[in-house]
């Protein structure tokens, strides 16, 4: 499965491709550009990507709540 990034970036301001300055994130991503562009990751990466997001979500995963736990929180902001 893959999530789709940019929309949860968008909260904090930040940009799916800083995420993907990593190499090893990039060919794990899927990325289309132009007006109705996204970027989705691989689920596999995930929690990577939400360590890096924000101190909130960092926080959550340490925690050990599920991404699907984080995921609904971000969907609420």
């Amino acid at each position: 499965m893959k999530t789709n990034i940019t929309k949860l970036c968008k909260i904090y301001k930040k940009k799916p491709s800083h995420f993907l300055d990593n190499a090893d994130f990039k060919k794990h991503s899927e990325i289309k550009t132009g007006k109705d562009g996204y970027t989705k990751i691989d689920d596999s990466i995930l929690k990577e990507f939400l360590l890096w997001l924000s101190p909130e979500t960092r926080k959550m995963v340490l925690d050990g709540d599920t991404t699907d736990n984080i995921l609904s929180f971000l969907s609420s902001k």
